[in-house]
């Protein structure tokens, strides 16, 4: 994506909105990414019942 000065998305972004802002990076421990692993595997089973409930509501 280029804006009209011919800079990137990142570029405006690193540039203009978030200029002087320093990042921070978090890791995650095992536990939490083992919780959040059983979340997406519980999340993506359900996901026929919502299809299924979607189906119901458009008839």
């Amino acid at each position: 994506m280029m804006k009209k000065e011919g800079r990137s998305l990142s570029e405006y972004l690193n540039s203009v909105i978030f200029a002087g802002q320093e990042g921070e990076t978090l890791t995650a421990t095992a536990e939490e990414v083992e919780g959040f692993d059983r979340f997406m595997k519980a999340f993506v089973k359900a996901l026929p019942l919502e299809k299924a409930a979607i189906g119901c509501i458009a008839e």
